[in-house]
């Protein structure tokens, strides 16, 4: 799987290919993400050599641009998944297996 930093978006109400929107702070793969409908997160992922990353990017939905630093996760993961029901997220991992999570997490 190639590593990346695009950031691409659909208009779901319309036919077409996705569009560029930005770029993430730096080139990853499987990193996870999630969104409150104002702002998106890309967390976690791992580089060329498989190091995991513990970073958190973040875009502001309704403008294009670049992602920003939003923090660091506990722990560098990679294969990240995470939920979200607006104000709150909750990340869930693949590796490293053993790594304790915080139970969630708010999005400001």
């Amino acid at each position: 799987m190639a590593r990346v930093d695009t950031i691409e978006y659909l208009a779901i109400d319309t036919l077409g290919n996705a569009t560029d929107f930005g770029d993430l702070n730096g080139t990853t793969t499987y990193c996870g993400s999630c969104s409150n409908g104002t702002r998106g997160l890309f967390m976690g992922g791992s580089v060329a050599g498989g190091s995991n990353l513990d970073v958190i990017d973040y875009i502001t939905i309704a403008s294009l641009g670049n992602a920003s630093d939003f923090g660091n996760l506990t722990l560098a993961r990679n294969d990240t998944k995470a939920l979200s029901d607006g104000p709150y997220w909750t990340p869930t991992v693949k590796s490293p297996k053993s790594a304790a999570l915080p139970s969630e997490a708010k999005v400001q």
